[in-house]
């Protein structure tokens, strides 16, 4: 009786021992998988089976899973967004609900960088399921160009400030936009070298940096362009600039033979706070080891290319100037490459760029306008240098530019030698 009784018990502990195993089994067959169903950029697929392009510089990220998100694990440890370019990790924001995610970068992404979207697996399910980490690569809309402009016209129907920063313009006058370099690019601005004038309020902002890097693709067009006088000549061209070289300026001459970026330099110790100089550059390889100024450290030879004349007029060509005050160097490159870099710290001795500090449009000038312009080197209140024919934005014979004008960026900082060069390489 005993045996048949502890057989019972047995029996019945071995029951209730099964169906806690049932049940246990049954727990985990419920719990929910998770998993990636859906990345979407603006709209933009990421999660099909190549990397992505022309993803939406402006981005917000959608994020779909399986199963419901656990809003707590959701957070910068485990969804990180970075640019191969520099390996800078973009910071974002994020909001969770049910089984998705939404990511937020706190800035542009720029055109044409590739980023690496990283979901980690530190992310769980509200099961307590985790996540297997996963990466997605994507390309930005448009042709490269570093990130961070202060300043960005691509002149696609307007001349408003494609950064976002409202450097847009205030007036504009016989500007025609027309099909740029290639489809990527888009349009371009046209300037007839006569009236064409883009003015844009704030030159002395744009300017006033220790650093510095003027970006712009420009095609010359010398046909016509010439002066009102019995004995008509060429008029050489004002493309850019806000209060000349008491601001800022970029002049190209008559046969798109030079390429000047005149400028006014904060500097100690002078009689004045600022000072102006040009930095001419005309490519022909002649620097201070070759015959040319003791401040030129090196100078490209363009001969064999036509010169500037060669590459600017009836053709697209990216010029890009940069300063850097800690080191006093300027330079310009041309489609990419380094054509001319100038060390101030060379200049005779007591000159007061030698102690430059940065650029700086001319404090308290009176005869000066302050817009920024296309298609001359100052806006139209400007009364310095009325009394010239060349400089008098009313002449006929004023030294108007006449070309095409596309992607000008200003950067406060110095871009590198690899962004220029794969700037231009994409953009052309």
């Amino acid at each position: 009786m005993k045996k048949q009784k502890w057989s019972l018990i047995t029996m019945v502990a071995m029951a209730i021992v099964l169906t806690a195993i049932m049940s246990c089994k049954k727990d985990n067959n419920n719990t929910a998988e998770f998993t990636l169903t859906g990345i979407t950029a603006n709209g933009t697929d990421l999660n099909g089976s190549s990397s992505a392009t022309g993803v939406d510089p402006n981005s917000i990220f959608i994020v779909t899973f399986s199963t419901n998100v656990d809003a707590s694990t959701v957070n910068s440890s485990n969804i990180t967004l970075i640019r191969q370019s520099d390996d800078s990790t973009i910071a974002t924001s994020t909001s969770t609900t049910g089984n998705t995610i939404r990511i937020t970068p706190s800035t542009n992404l720029g055109s044409g960088n590739l980023y690496t979207l990283t979901l980690g697996a530190g992310i769980k399910s509200t099961d307590g399921v985790s996540f297997v980490q996963t990466t997605r690569t994507f390309t930005t809309l448009g042709a490269y160009a570093p990130v961070g402009e202060v300043a960005y016209w691509n002149f696609e129907g307007n001349a408003n400030d494609a950064s976002g920063n409202g450097y847009n313009a205030s007036a504009s006058i016989a500007v025609n936009y027309v099909a740029g370099r290639n489809t990527t690019a888009g349009q371009a601005a046209s300037f007839d070298g006569s009236t064409s004038i883009i003015e844009i309020p704030g030159g002395p902002a744009l300017e006033n940096t220790s650093t510095f890097t003027l970006s712009f693709w420009i095609n010359g067009d010398t046909l016509g362009h010439r002066s009102s006088d019995s004995i008509p000549f060429l008029k050489g061209n004002f493309v850019m600039g806000a209060g000349f070289f008491r601001g800022f300026e970029i002049e190209c001459g008559a046969t798109f033979n030079f390429c000047k970026f005149g400028a006014s330099y904060a500097v100690t110790g002078a009689p004045t706070p600022t000072v102006a100089n040009d930095f001419y550059v005309d490519g022909n390889g002649e620097d201070a080891s070759h015959g040319g100024w003791q401040g030129i450290l090196s100078e490209a030879d363009l001969s064999s290319q036509g010169g500037f004349t060669g590459l600017l007029v009836g053709k697209w060509a990216n010029i890009v100037i940069t300063f850097d005050a800690s080191t006093e160097i300027r330079k310009m490159y041309v489609n990419g490459a380094l054509t001319e870099t100038d060390d101030l710290h060379l200049w005779p001795a007591g000159d007061p760029l030698q102690t430059a500090t940065g650029l700086e449009f001319e404090p308290n000038a009176t005869d000066l306008g302050t817009d920024f312009v296309f298609g001359f080197a100052a806006d139209r209140t400007t009364t310095f240098w009325n009394d010239t024919p060349f400089g008098n934005y009313a002449s006929p014979n004023a030294n108007h530019f006449k070309g095409l004008l596309d992607d000008v960026r200003i950067y406060h900082k110095v871009i590198t030698d690899a962004e220029i060069a794969q700037m231009y390489s994409s953009g052309k």
